[in-house]
């Protein structure tokens, strides 16, 4: 057994907003010290801790959250060395990254999370801003937004908003033909080559993320409002007046 900590850190910029979709994912025997020693050297950006879980297996859960988004982590590429493996993940779809951390907690032995607001709260090291302004987007990272697809009045929502989004060009290629949509949208294509060239410097792109059917390939590695937006852009270029498509906040 190991005890300590294992976190998830985004970048945030002066003003306290959350930048780009790199996520570090860590480990540390005391992770407020770690927070700060991240943000030691005056950068530009700080590394703002989002989800801490206390856990006797620190290392193994280390590895088994970094085995889970290995296909998003960042490689820094340098011509005049080798290129370096890091513990930041690019991922843009925020429902994959939590679907994913809330399973393995789920069923990691001994593993609790650490209410980090509270910790906020009762630090006598921050201003009453600092507070707000953390205390806010701890509440914003932990909002849920959920797919909503109706296709003739019936429901078609799949658990993952991938799914759903899936479900949507699915109805509509097969609606106004897949040459059609091919053409049209940036995400569908037949040739999977074509979609990973297309997109391979997306922030957050990662082959895990391209879901197949009918013959065609779409990528599904966007935020959910991103999707909500495109399916509904695509509802309105095509006139399908029998679907729709909302997202809602769940708790």
């Amino acid at each position: 057994m190991e005890k300590g900590y294992v976190y998830i850190g985004r970048l945030v910029d002066p003003k306290g907003n959350y930048v780009t979709s790199y996520h570090k994912l860590g480990k540390s025997v005391d992770f407020k010290m770690r927070e700060t020693s991240l943000n030691s050297t005056h950068m530009p950006l700080d590394v703002q801790f989002i989800r801490v879980f206390e856990t006797e297996y620190m290392s193994n859960l280390e590895k088994v959250l970094h085995a889970c988004f290995d296909e998003y982590r960042v490689i820094k590429e340098y011509g005049w060395r080798r290129n370096v493996t890091t513990e930041w993940f690019d991922v843009a779809d925020e429902e994959l990254l939590t679907s994913k951390i809330d399973t393995v907690i789920k069923n990691f032995p001994s593993t609790t999370e650490v209410d980090l607001i509270s910790e906020v709260q009762s630090d006598t090291g921050t201003t009453v801003n600092q507070k707000v302004t953390t205390i806010s987007n701890l509440q914003e990272v932990r909002k849920k937004w959920k797919l909503i697809l109706n296709i003739n009045g019936e429901d078609a929502t799949e658990d993952l908003a991938s799914d759903t989004m899936v479900n949507a060009y699915s109805y509509i290629a097969n609606k106004v033909g897949f040459e059609i949509v091919d053409k049209d949208e940036t995400y569908m294509t037949n040739d999977k080559s074509e979609i990973i060239e297309s997109n391979k410097n997306w922030t957050g792109f990662s082959q895990g993320s391209i879901k197949e059917f009918d013959g065609y390939f779409l990528w599904t590695g966007v935020c959910n409002k991103r999707k909500h937006d495109v399916i509904n852009n695509m509802i309105k270029r095509y006139g399908l007046t029998e679907m729709t498509c909302e997202i809602v906040q769940v708790n």
